[in-house]
Parts: structure tokens; C-alpha cells; sequence
């Protein structure tokens, strides 16, 4: 079965993992501390399966378009369980209403993208961990601890999107991914977002666990 794997702070995964989270936090009017970080171990055939998906896409994507085909970004949903609060729960839940266990189980379904986003039926992301942030939160369950998934996404060619197109359902032909365009380079967004279209483009492959507190 899927399941959490907790990390040492000198393990080379978390050093990593931890040195994005901290970069990738520019929001001024929050602040965080990093409680945990663990890794994802993709057990079980369905996990298997789609790990598999990813891995085959993105050999494909990096045929045509060479190294830097895929980047390591954050993407933040709710979670209705206390997965990843310690060391005693490391395993999802089955309530379908936690997203987060669903990611886990499953990684990310079209499907569940709602109406109406942005950039059109896709699967959102940021390099800018506190902006991911902004879609974290404990459904129905009390914990001052947070989780945030760090992702393998397979980006390619990016196309740059200037004003929102909510009807979007893929990129443009001879790209791979979009992404959102901030307001001072032109674009419509405060901070950067990296979008796919199609669920074998991203792989969830680390958690990120940490408490906030609003200034």
C-alpha cells in the first residue's frame, strides 16, 4: 500500500525538498515552520501503474524537448485525516472526502478539477510554496499541523498564458504544460502557476509538513 516514509535531516531528498519549501515561500503576510518531511513510497499496483505512466511520458517529453522536461513543484489540497501529523500515521485514510489520501492512492484526477479555474481543466501547481499554501487546509478535523504535496511534473515546452482562459483544456500544439505569467512580467497572476492537462504528467513524490501562522 501506499504510504509515508519519514525522512532524516540529512537525507538527500529532504535537503532538497526542504531548500524548495523555504525558497519557494515569498509570501510576506504569513510565515511557517517545517515540522516533517516525507517521502512517498509508490506501493501497490495502482500506485505502480501510474508511476510507470509518469515515468514513460516523461522519456517521451524529454526525447523532444532534452533536459529540463520535468520540475519539482507544489501543489496544496485539503486533507480530512491526520496523515503525516507523526510518525504514527503514515498510511491514507479511505474517507473521500480527503483529498489529500486520494492524491496519494490514486495521484491527480482530471476529474476532480472544478469549473471554471483560471487557466482552464487542469492540474495546478507553483514553484511558490506559500502560494501553495493558500489551498491547504484540514477538512473537518482539528490539527495545527499542515501537508503539501512536492510533485514531479512533466512541464516540457511551456506556453506562457498573459490573461485567463477558463475554457483551456490543453496547451497549444507543440507545447506541453502552461503557465500563468505574473503581473509584473505582463501576465494576470501575483505569483507563478504551472498547469498540465493530463493526469500522467504529474507524480506526487514528496509531503511537506508544517505549521503557519498569519502576521
Amino acid at each position: 500500500m501506499v504510504h509515508l516514509m519519514p525522512l532524516g535531516t540529512n537525507d538527500p531528498v529532504y535537503l532538497e525538498a526542504k531548500k524548495r519549501f523555504v525558497a519557494g515561500w515569498q509570501h510576506p503576510d504569513k510565515t511557517y515552520h517545517l515540522e516533517a518531511i516525507y517521502y512517498i513510497v509508490q506501493d501497490g499496483a495502482e500506485a505502480q501503474a501510474h508511476l510507470a505512466r509518469n515515468r514513460a511520458y516523461l522519456q517521451a517529453v524529454k526525447a523532444r524537448v532534452g533536459d529540463g522536461a520535468e520540475q519539482y513543484l507544489f501543489h496544496g489540497t485539503r486533507r480530512a485525516c491526520h496523515i503525516g501529523d507523526d510518525n504514527n500515521n503514515l498510511y491514507p485514510c479511505n474517507n473521500p472526502d480527503c483529498f489529500f489520501c486520494s492524491i496519494m492512492k490514486c495521484s491527480f484526477s482530471l476529474a476532480h478539477v472544478g469549473a471554471h479555474e483560471m487557466f482552464g481543466k487542469g492540474i495546478y501547481t507553483s514553484s511558490v510554496s506559500s502560494k501553495a499554501d493558500g489551498y491547504v487546509w484540514n477538512w473537518h478535523m482539528h490539527s495545527h499541523k499542515h501537508t503539501m504535496f512536492l510533485s514531479n511534473v512533466v512541464t516540457g515546452r511551456v506556453e506562457p498564458l498573459l490573461v485567463p482562459q477558463p475554457n483551456r483544456t490543453a496547451p497549444d500544439a507543440g507545447f506541453d504544460s502552461t503557465e500563468g505569467v505574473t503581473k509584473p512580467q505582463g501576465g494576470s497572476v501575483e505569483y507563478p502557476e504551472t498547469i498540465v492537462y493530463r493526469e500522467d504528467a504529474i507524480l506526487p513524490s514528496v509531503v511537506v509538513v508544517y505549521t503557519r501562522q498569519h502576521k
